[in-house]
């Protein structure tokens, strides 16, 4: 909210009209609807209309999808955050494999380790 004020009071007239005016729409759409999310919310609480209208659930869940859609659009402008996301998802496959390898070779260990308890015992 504060960024999108702070913008509205630099840009002016040209917040609407400017190179921009599609990402300040969407951020100002986007704080609209948190706001229209922080009344419906209270209304709710107050009124204790949650479990019996779950049209208002709906749109609660619309407008917090919109704005996880907005934490990602601003997380791809930032470079250090994109490269640290692209590394980590990049080690993720490496990760599965090391992990897969890591409990085949648990399962072998415990099922030898099976077979020489089983074997004592019968001998016992």
């Amino acid at each position: 909210t504060l960024e999108v004020a702070c913008r509205l009071a630099v840009d002016r007239h040209r917040f609407l009209k400017g190179p921009g005016w599609r990402v300040n729409m969407f951020d100002t759409v986007i704080i609209v609807l948190q706001l229209l999310e922080t009344c419906v919310s209270l209304v709710v609480r107050q009124y204790s209309l949650l479990a019996s209208n779950l049209y208002t659930l709906r749109i609660v869940r619309m407008i917090r999808l919109c704005r996880i859609v907005r934490s990602l659009r601003l997380l791809r402008s930032i470079g250090e955050v994109r490269s640290i996301m692209w590394s980590v998802g990049a080690s993720l496959k490496p990760l599965i494999g090391a992990s897969l390898i890591l409990f085949f070779l648990i399962y072998v260990v415990a099922v030898y380790l099976t077979e020489v308890a089983a074997l004592h015992r019968a001998k016992a």
